[in-house]
């Protein structure tokens, strides 16, 4: 069994992979004489015994957040007894005060769930913490909370990548990370394919990451990771900005060269389309629509054995994408199809292209999606250089895989330049010509009362949808040296983003990053001329 081991750090990660792990439980079947679901849900779930003998199936994952961030989350629920003794031992024989902090109340969507009540669609104000939407059990040994810490703290902010990096030092000198953490997930694997990490690379975040990755790669060479690196996309104060971009930078720098796959989402990408509305922009609005194509995009790669469609890989994807074995990140892309639009959004523009009829084939031009989640600093440029970003040539692309999900298909299909004998690839990418994998998965995506209920408006009629169809992609493509680019020239032009002794080899650390997507004239393309 190919499984997937998740790691998740930092607390708008932790609400990604909430509406992650609550989208996996939704493809559960429960009645009986059902046709069980396309999906393979024992690639990301794990079989186990509670301690009153009964079978679980939590996911595999282990979950790092800050003193304060899994809210009315419990370490030990109603799967797993509290086991052991709790008692605190130690040299002192005299009195002892115990103080207690005030316990986090469960919200009203928690209780209806542990009591098995029909729940209700969640709104912005519902939501204080991830775990206030969560409906999957989790492992205990899955919950750790690092006290060093707080959320939120203005005392002592989480916010510095060298804080982070510290902090990951601090924790694996006491107790090694992933012998205490990782190995019991590991080990139960038969054949764990690989990890995928949902991570903040923005703030302190990005620091303990790269960190994490390094003893990852030491403990699981050949193994996949992939790295879900978010980035706070909102306009703030210009420090603050100019702070988010050299930990992105020093994240970026550091995290390319041990991933397996770098997919970096903007929390807010721009320019957004008119059917997509994030309300009021909380945590649990912004990462509800990250989630979507993270999820949807790597659909493929947890598909049934047995039925018409084709399972993936994380080294499958891999393979397809890194066109020259240098190219790890990838651009993440996507399209929403309304159920009720006939086919138009609300510029009355078509949404699922013709490429996809029977009658096509991959060699059509790589597809463009609405949303692009890579994200930009462009508003930190001057106005010159922002000016000449904008207007940068058409972007080329190298390789790109997408996932169709239509379920008014009657079967799935799978299309793929990638599968073409070696001398044939050889020639389309001395041509230049994109490596395209297509998959058309007959699967809606499930509208669920924990996403936000006007996410996607669709058409000014529409109401919210129980399900959507969609399109999303990866892409390897030229864009993606002037977005590193941009990032290096603005974090090592200032003097308030990065010290003299670090800038030097942030700047030649990030130009090797953006030139493994060179692309014909651009190769001798200087961007300090630009």
């Amino acid at each position: 069994m190919p499984e997937i081991l998740t790691l998740q750090f930092g607390n708008q990660a932790n609400y990604l992979a909430t509406h992650f792990w609550n989208l996996q439980e939704s493809y559960f079947t429960y009645a009986p004489n059902t046709e069980p679901s396309i999906v393979d849900h024992d690639i990301h779930f794990r079989p186990g015994i509670g301690t009153d003998g009964s079978d679980t199936y939590t996911p595999r994952t282990v979950i790092y957040d800050l003193k304060g961030g899994f809210g009315s989350l419990k370490k030990v629920n109603a799967l797993y007894d509290d086991v052991g003794d709790s008692r605190i031992e130690g040299l002192w024989s005299g009195n002892t005060v115990t103080h207690r902090q005030a316990p986090i109340l469960q919200t009203q969507y928690q209780q209806d769930l542990d009591q098995g009540l029909p729940t209700n669609q969640l709104k912005a104000s519902d939501v204080r913490y991830w775990s206030d939407f969560n409906r999957v059990f989790f492992h205990p040994r899955s919950i750790v909370q690092l006290n060093d810490y707080s959320l939120g703290s203005d005392l002592r902010p989480f916010e510095s990548w060298s804080t982070g990096e510290e902090l990951f030092r601090d924790v694996d000198r006491e107790a090694d990370i992933l012998d205490r953490d990782v190995r019991l997930f590991a080990e139960e694997a038969d054949q764990m394919q690989g990890f995928q990490i949902f991570a903040t690379t923005d703030d302190a975040w990005g620091g303990w990451t790269e960190r994490y990755l390094d003893a990852l790669r030491d403990e699981f060479g050949k193994k996949s990771i992939w790295v879900w690196g978010l980035e706070d996309g909102r306009r703030e104060d210009r420090a603050k900005m100019l702070g988010r971009a050299a930990n992105s930078a020093r994240s970026l720098c550091g995290i390319s060269k041990l991933a397996s796959a770098v997919l970096r989402l903007s929390s807010e990408p721009t320019p957004l389309p008119e059917y997509v509305d994030v309300g009021t922009g909380s945590r649990w609005e912004r990462t509800a629509l990250m989630a979507t194509v993270a999820e949807s995009v790597t659909l493929p790669t947890r598909l049934r054995i047995g039925t018409s469609l084709k399972r993936s890989s994380m080294a499958e994807f891999e393979q397809t994408l890194n066109t020259n074995e240098g190219q790890n990140v990838f651009e993440v892309g996507l399209n929403i199809q309304m159920e009720d639009s006939d086919n138009k959004n609300d510029n009355g523009q078509t949404i699922q292209r013709e490429r996809f009829g029977e009658d096509q084939n991959t060699d059509a031009e790589a597809a463009t999606f609405d949303i692009n989640f890579m994200p930009s600093t462009t508003s930190l440029l001057p106005q010159t250089l922002a000016t000449v970003a904008r207007n940068r040539p058409r972007r080329h692309v190298f390789a790109q895989i997408e996932t169709d999900r239509y379920p008014n298909r009657s079967s799935g299909r799978y299309r793929s330049t990638a599968q073409l004998d070696h001398e044939e690839l050889l020639r389309r990418r001395y041509n230049e010509e994109a490596i395209i994998s297509i998959f058309s998965i007959p699967l809606a995506f499930p509208h669920l009362d924990t996403i936000p209920a006007s996410i996607f408006r669709g058409t000014s009629k529409a109401s919210s949808p129980k399900e959507l169809s969609l399109a999303c992609g990866l892409t390897t493509s030229s864009r993606t040296k002037h977005t590193v680019f941009e990032l290096r020239d603005i974090v090592t032009r200032h003097s308030r983003a990065v010290s003299i002794d670090e800038r030097e080899e942030l700047y030649n650390g990030l130009t090797e990053v953006g030139e493994k997507y060179d692309f014909g004239w651009e190769s001798d393309d200087n961007s300090e001329d630009e």
